[in-house]
């Protein structure tokens, strides 16, 4: 978070339009020093020039003397997740929580930015673990960020989450007691999305694809007035009577300047935003069951199409919740000077994003990549470039006393050497008993793989049970155990092939595969599969599967039992 007194600039690059704040945090709120918003034109999201351009002329209208900017992503370059990890060094992290992410996240993951938060550590029979929330973002989606904010004249400090923003915000604004879950509804114009959040650890995300746009489209629909006529709105039109009128009350008198009344407005707009009401009611009940929590203190509302008049209104009584709106403008400490209500009404909750950037100030989450980010070793090399000569002269000045402190630190630094050689040297001749033992147990291997070979079952025409119990482990999945392996006598299961085969001896296979349902199941045949295609089984099956206990396990599971029939040596089955 922004230190207190600290000047910090929010810069929002939406899907319709860019937000600027320039915030100030003061005790325990905040204070806008200036701000500005620029509509986005229809074809003109692809075009980085141009949105650079937009960028630059926003700072040079409003006349924001900042460079240094803090920016969101967003978006389905952008992944949000909950994970666990076993603890391990910092520097080690962001490796893993890409191969965690491996299976979920659809773009490449070699050039990822990667950043993290630990919300708790625990332990997991007897290891320790962190609990975490991780950011990974498209590495190319990143850069062309960055060279949008480059190309506009300005310095990025940082990359935050968006939904890490409106939190950083909501803290701001009303911080809730401890153990309280909040709700973030950002409505904006081609998506809405839902954050759970409690204790700054986001439990919830989720994007619903409609937003404000939706309603602008409902408006252009052709409108038979009262009078015969037919009145067909533009969009630019749309937007203007959409931020006019909003949702007006049932039954509402009056009619817009074409004549369309504004019951009619009423009529077209209630079906759109019944919908998106009700899937923000099935965001919040699938959280609820999913997390087991009731206790949702607040909704808050923020984003674009947020401040559309009479939808707070509306969405306060659909969904029977406290809810809060989110709007910059009017939360600020003093107010905005210069700003009309109907302005802080309109545009207010599209800045909430942007404000809570400043305040936040990436505190927790940064994805802008190392190389990028300003430090004071690369502001000196940069400031070499033009005083060299005046470093050179402070530097010979220097140079006589600085030799003596280098000597005695030299000698400081050659004695903990010596002490860490001599405690390297202790730990190796430790190490010398644990090498012998593994010597033993090398030649006891070799004498039971020489005993296994004499018994009947091992003998050339026998089964390879070595290569059949690498094989096992082999292909065993990652989210699964294996408890029993039972070599029994059987008969009538395997194929023509191997009927002779040790008197059609099976193999049950015995374990647990952990996870949720798709993943359990899954998992279970790609083993089965793997098994039957390792040309060291002629066939498995299942023969049983139950669920596992609750009480014994932590995490959802299946037990299983297998029966393989194995084939001899020279007899494997061809794939």
């Amino acid at each position: 978070m922004a230190a207190k007194g600290a000047k910090s600039i929010g810069l929002d690059i939406g899907s319709h339009a860019i937000k600027v704040v320039e915030v100030k945090a003061r005790g325990n709120g905040f204070q806008i020093l200036n701000f500005g918003y620029c509509p986005i034109p229809p074809g003109a999201q692809e075009n980085d020039q141009q949105i650079s351009e937009l960028i630059r002329g926003l700072f040079q209208k409003q006349r924001i003397k900042g460079k240094q900017v803090y920016l969101a992503a967003s978006g389905p370059s952008v992944a949000i997740r909950r994970t666990t990890l076993p603890k391990m060094p910092a520097a080690e992290l962001p490796e893993a929580i890409k191969w965690d992410a491996r299976d979920e996240v659809l773009f490449p993951m070699e050039e990822a930015s990667v950043d993290y938060f630990v919300t708790r550590e625990t332990v997991d029979a007897g290891n320790p673990m962190l609990e975490m929330v991780t950011v990974i973002a498209e590495g190319q989606y990143i850069r062309r960020r960055i060279d949008l904010v480059k190309n506009a004249g300005l310095h990025l400090l940082g990359i935050n989450a968006f939904p890490l923003a409106l939190v950083e915000y909501g803290k701001t604004v009303s911080p809730e007691g401890g153990g309280e879950v909040t709700g973030y509804i950002d409505m904006g114009a081609v998506r809405t999305r839902v954050y759970f959040e409690c204790d700054g650890d986001l439990l919830f995300f989720r994007e619903i694809p409609t937003g404000g746009h939706n309603v602008t489209e409902a408006l252009m629909e052709p409108f038979d007035l009262p009078s015969g006529a037919r009145v067909v709105l533009d969009e630019m039109r749309a937007e203007e009577i959409k931020k006019e009128h909003g949702l007006p009350e049932e039954d509402a008198p009056g009619t817009t300047s074409e004549g369309i009344p504004l019951d009619e407005l009423y009529d077209r707009l209630l079906p759109v935003l019944n919908k998106q009401a009700e899937e923000l009611y099935r965001s919040v009940e699938y959280f609820k069951n999913l997390f087991k929590r009731e206790d949702i203190s607040r909704l808050t509302v923020s984003g674009g199409a947020g401040g559309l008049k009479g939808f707070y209104r509306f969405l306060s009584s659909m969904l029977e919740l406290r809810i809060e709106q989110f709007n910059p403008l009017a939360q600020s400490s003093p107010p905005v000077a210069g700003v009309t209500e109907e302005e802080t009404q309109i545009l207010g909750p599209s800045l909430t994003a942007a404000t809570g950037l400043g305040i936040g100030a990436c505190g927790r989450i940064n994805l802008l990549p190392e190389e990028f980010r300003p430090s004071i070793k690369k502001d000196l090399i940069r400031l070499a470039r033009v005083a060299v000569v005046p470093l050179i002269l402070s530097g010979l000045v220097l140079y006589s006393g600085g030799m003596r402190d280098q000597v005695k630190e030299r000698q400081r630094s050659l004695q903990a050497v010596q002490q860490e050689m001599n405690q390297l040297t202790a730990s190796l001749q430790q190490m010398q008993a644990p090498k012998q033992e593994l010597a033993q147990l090398e030649v006891r291997k070799s004498d039971l793989s020489r005993k296994i070979g004499e018994m009947p079952l091992g003998s050339e025409r026998g089964i390879d049970y070595s290569r059949l119990f690498d094989e096992m482990v082999r292909q065993l999945p990652e989210n699964a155990s294996l408890e029993h392996l039972i070599l029994t006598p059987g008969s009538g299961g395997g194929s023509e092939d191997d009927e002779d085969s040790e008197k059609n001896l099976l193999l049950r296979i015995e374990g647990q595969v952990f996870g949720n349902e798709v993943q359990r199941l899954g998992s279970l045949e790609r083993f089965i599969r793997n098994l039957e295609q390792s040309m060291l089984f002629s066939r498995v099956r299942v023969e049983e599967t139950r669920e596992l206990d609750g009480s014994v396990y932590s995490q959802e599971g299946l037990q299983f039992r297998l029966i393989g029939f194995p084939v001899e040596r020279g007899r494997e089955v061809p794939l």
